[in-house]
């Protein structure tokens, strides 16, 4: 389980997101990349900062996890401010597959034919390129560790020396390819590397059988938008694809060809989606500020309406009376009835 580490930008885009802003808001606001604000998004979600609120849509909207409104998804938009939304572009500029960080989770193992030398190492020209570092007794036998530095890549290496046999560790570190067959392409380097290293130690005497795998090789993938979805709490190690936690930053691992494949691919497809759905968010707010303006019209039209009925009233109410006074008969006194009479 990595331990929850939180950088400026974490706790910035956190901080807006909680306040109700949408992604591009925020990216605007922060002057940050959208791209990037998207992945420190999956990863607040992944450490457990953030929720998405399962009643947003246009735009999706986060809320604090701390939040008393948190098991109630939509209540804390009755306690924010509005999202605002900007207008994005359309996402078609073309991109490469996401690199494939591929790695040994174990060693290359030889057994040694012959010990040779433990001395300082160099390469053709002389020049200094390792050296032994330590002696140690790990589980009851004599190691010697080394280090190896080949094209800017420093190599760790061990000989231990056993009561039975002699073996030979490598640790080629890491390599980072692109799809198609990352995971292939990485271990043939990572194997080449072990192999360079024996090269150079044959120059010293040493002589060692074929090379063994001992571990998988595995493709990582740093900042993944798929981190967001997985499950920190409980990671299947012997899952095709899951969460790895190891490098101090989460990203999501995979040991299949195929699977990284298609990892690879998602990143570029998610952000054609992200564009979309920013586009989508931007029609949407057109168009109910036209709703709004119609209601407003309405409102107005019936406010008129019912001044012309309130009115009609009235003058319908005047009509009957002037109507009445019309038609009554003359209601004359009495002596004027003896004059006229």
């Amino acid at each position: 389980m990595t331990v929850r580490r939180l950088t400026k930008d974490h706790v910035r885009v956190r901080d807006a997101l909680i306040e109700r802003q949408s992604i591009p808001a925020t990216a605007k606001t922060l002057r940050m990349k959208e791209r990037r604000v998207r992945t420190i998004v999956d990863q607040l979600v992944f450490y457990g900062e953030l929720r998405r609120d399962p009643n947003s849509k246009y735009p999706v909207l986060y809320f604090d996890t701390r939040s008393p409104y948190s098991e109630e998804g939509n209540e804390g938009l009755k306690h924010g401010r509005e999202s605002t939304t900007s207008k994005q572009g359309t996402g078609s500029d073309k991109r490469m597959p996401e690199q494939t960080r591929v790695h040994l989770n174990g060693m290359l193992y030889y057994k040694v034919r012959k010990v040779g030398r433990m001395e300082i190492l160099r390469d053709e020209m002389g020049l200094t390129i390792g050296d032994w570092t330590s002696e140690g007794n790990p589980m009851g036998c004599t190691e010697y560790k080394g280090l190896l530095s080949l094209s800017g890549v420093k190599i760790e290496f061990a000989y231990r020396k056993g009561k039975n046999s002699d073996t030979f560790y490598v640790w080629p570190q890491d390599t980072y390819q692109a799809a198609p067959n990352a995971l292939e392409k990485g271990k043939k380097i990572l194997i080449d590397r072990a192999e360079a290293v024996t090269e150079v130690l044959y120059k010293h005497g040493w002589q060692f059988f074929d090379i063994e795998v001992r571990g998988t090789f595995e493709g990582g993938h740093l900042d993944h938008p798929f981190i967001g979805r997985m499950n920190r709490e409980h990671v299947d190690t012997f899952a095709t694809v899951k969460a790895d936690t190891s490098p101090g930053i989460p990203e999501v691992e995979v040991s299949d060809e195929t699977a990284n494949d298609l990892l690879s691919y998602a990143p570029e497809h998610l952000t054609q989606l992200y564009a979309n759905d920013d586009a989508m968010a931007v029609r949407m707010a057109k168009l109910e500020a036209r709703l709004d303006t119609s209601n407003r019209v309405q409102e107005k039209l019936v406010t008129a309406q019912e001044k012309n009925i309130l009115l009609l009233g009235q003058q319908t109410e005047i009509n009957e009376a002037l109507t009445k006074q019309h038609k009554a008969p003359a209601d004359y006194s009495s002596e004027e009835r003896v004059m006229y009479g």
